[in-house]
Formats: C-alpha cells, structure tokens, sequence
C-alpha cells in the first residue's frame, strides 16, 4: 500500500467588519448612582438641573418645599449619551464649564462652578445656586443664608460637582406682594395666586406670620422666607429700615411685629386697642437674628 498522503492547508474566510461603537455612557465616580427618568420627561430637562419627584413623574426642583413639592431633589441630570438624561443621586457629575453657566442662577457665572463651594436648589425654576452656611440653624452644610434650597453637591473643580443631595431646609418660596428683605410675611390669597404678603400686628389676617423675607430671584419676584429655627443674617443697614433704628439689631434684644409699619419690627409687643403681639425673634448681634416665630395674641382692648 502506498504512504498517506498529507493533509492540505486549511483555508480561511475573510474576517467581518467591525460594528459600530456604542455611546459613552454618562461620567461619573466609582459611588455614582443613577435613577432612570420615565419616557417623555427626558427631552424637558437639560444637563445639571436638579430634579425632585413629583408623583410618579420627574419634574425640576425649586427652592421651598413648604409649598413647593418638586422643591426636594433626588440629584442633577446626567447625559445618558443617548441624547437623554439620567438622574445622578451621588458621586461626581462632570459637565462643561458652558453647562454649569446656564445652570447656575442669575448668570452669575461664565467659568463653570466654584471650586470648594456648596451648591443648592435655586430660587428660580432649573437653577443651583452657591450658598453661605448659616451657623445654628440646621448644620453647616444644609442651610443657607442666600438662599435656601435643599443642598446639591460640593464643587471639586470648575466642571465636577460631588453630589451630596441634602433635605429641604425650613423655608417657604411664593411670589412677592409688596414685601421686601428682612420684612415679617404672611401667606396671603389676595386674588387667585398664593403670595406673601408684608405682616402687620394691627389686622389679624395680616399677624399670622409664616416667616422673614430672607431672599428672592433677581427680579423679586418670588421671595424665599426663613422660618422658626433658623438664623438670618443682613446688614446693619438693612435691618435698620425693618426697625428704623440704627446700628442694626441690639444683641440680646427680642423683635416683634410693629402694628404701625407694614413689616416692620419693634422691640416693645403693641398694646393698642385691636393690636396683637407677635414675636418674631431675638438678635444675636447687630446683624443677625435668631428666628422663633410665636402665635398672635390678642386682640388688646
């Protein structure tokens, strides 16, 4: 018999093209964690807004959750590099510089964000906005003196903000009739909307108070009011127009609503027939006040 012949070379087919890469995923850091935002709401929002929950639907947040229920977020949006977003809840969101700027209230900003200051929810609609702690009122890191949105994250660098979603601080947001800053207000329904009104201790409508003009959007329109257990800080100049005093407030003293200026303080409860005592709060130096609303007594006869 003749030798085996040998096996002959096996033959290969030419390889397939590669197919096309997917879309990068949204950047975060190793703790990041997302929440999914149901179909039709994505194309509402853009990259860096906070978002709270209202219902079962995602809308923007707004500082004063009193009245204000989207005012707690659940985080920022994300670019999901689909063209939609997801909602980051912690970790590290980095956007553009020119992302952070539409987002940031009162186009303060055309550099991004503050490197080692604290952002929260903004008075105006889809807006953050930096914050100065306020010692006393509700820890370091979730009140703020101007204004008082719940906490949303500390900036790292001009474009990564490290998500730390804080609560909703003890504020309430409604449009401005009349009031003006440090000014005593009420919850007032003068027509259809719901407003804050200027307190006065001389009409029992106008003595329920609900808390002090702390802050409000550049147009004031809408006003941001601190309630009891918080601090709020002015200038001397700006407390003497409340209590048209000078030097500011007199430490240690303690306000109330004057019955003859609309939003105004007094340091002597009125006692005039038809006024009512309101304490508003005590001074703790000449420039900021410790606020303890108490209930209307009266009317005095």
């Amino acid at each position: 018999m003749g030798a085996t012949g040998s096996t002959g070379p096996t033959g290969a087919g030419p390889t397939g093209p590669t197919g096309t890469a997917g879309s990068t995923g949204p950047t975060g850091s190793a703790d990041a964690t997302f929440v999914t935002i149901p179909a039709g709401v994505g194309p509402l929002l853009a990259a860096g807004m906070p978002v709270g929950i209202n219902g079962t639907d995602h809308n923007t947040a707004q500082a004063g959750a009193n009245l204000m229920p989207n005012a707690q977020p659940l985080g920022l949006t994300a670019p999901d590099g689909l063209g939609g977003f997801l909602i980051q809840a912690s970790g590290i969101l980095t956007l553009t510089t020119a992302q952070w700027d539409a987002r940031i209230e009162g186009g303060v900003s055309s550099t991004g964000l503050a490197p080692g200051t604290w952002y929260y929810v903004g008075c105006d609609t889809n807006k953050i906005t930096p914050g100065v702690a306020v010692p006393g009122a509700a820890g370091p890191e979730s009140t703020t003196s101007s204004p008082v949105g719940a906490r949303l994250g500390f900036a790292t660098s001009t474009t990564d903000m490290l998500i730390r979603v804080g609560d909703v601080p003890l504020t309430i947001n409604l449009p401005n009739n009349g009031a003006a800053l440090g000014m005593p207000v009420v919850v007032d329904l003068p027509a259809s909307t719901t407003v804050f009104t200027p307190g006065q201790a001389s009409v029992l409508a106008l003595a329920q108070i609900a808390g002090i003009f702390a802050y409000s959007n550049a147009d004031d329109s809408r006003v941001v009011a601190f309630t009891s257990g918080m601090e709020l800080e002015l200038t001397t100049a700006q407390w003497d127009a409340r209590t048209g005093g000078a030097g500011g407030l007199s430490p240690g003293e303690r306000y109330y609503l004057s019955a003859t200026a609309a939003g105004g303080l007094v340091t002597t409860p009125p006692v005039a027939t038809g006024d009512f005592a309101v304490s508003i709060g005590s001074a703790i130096s000449a420039t900021r006040m410790a606020i303890q609303i108490g209930a209307s007594v009266g009317p005095h006869t």
